[in-house]
């Protein structure tokens, strides 16, 4: 079976407008995230076809503009609310700033809300293994897998001291 070549169809601010209220019905966004899913769409949508980058930019630019004055996009709120979700999931400071910056908020508003919030990592760390089950909230076998569970917390950003303290189970004799 052979596929017939078609035409790319067009792109322009309507489809980009409907295509961002799409998105932002489904999802919190960034600014940044959302001109890079804007883009992702543009270039499935023309198909490898030749298109004017530097109009659509401008267009995607537009959209997101136009976002912004109708309160559908709000850096520092989305920042917030997905900082708040990442801390109930018990992720370390490491991980929250990472994940915050993956999705294009800007380092100083990272900075800014982790500022702002009342993360404690030694808190993260003890949801974190609750959440997996490591030292204390283990049922068995404590001891004999105390360094497994410490690079568990190591690999999911935790320090050291703050995983030794989510792990301690009234316990004093850690080994550095």
């Amino acid at each position: 079976m052979s596929t017939l070549p078609h035409k790319s169809k067009p792109v322009d601010q309507s489809y980009l407008r409907k295509a961002a209220f799409a998105y932002l019905q489904r999802y919190a966004s960034s600014t940044s995230n959302l001109k890079r899913v804007l883009m992702r769409k543009v270039r499935r949508r023309t198909q490898g076809a030749e298109f004017d980058l530097e109009q659509v930019g401008q267009d995607i630019d537009a959209v997101v503009g136009w976002c912004l004055d109708n309160k559908l996009l709000d850096d520092e709120q989305f920042a917030e609310t997905r900082l708040v979700g990442l801390q109930r999931k018990g992720s370390s400071e490491r991980k929250i700033r990472a994940s915050l910056q993956e999705k294009g908020v800007d380092a100083e508003l990272v900075e800014k809300v982790l500022r702002n919030s009342d993360h404690d990592d030694v808190n993260a760390a003890r949801r974190y293994a609750q959440r997996k089950r490591l030292g204390p909230f283990r049922s068995g076998k404590r001891e004999e897998n105390t360094k497994r569970d410490l690079a568990a917390l190591a690999r999911a950003g935790f320090g050291f001291s703050a995983a030794k303290a989510a792990l301690a189970d009234h316990r004093t004799d850690w080994e550095e």
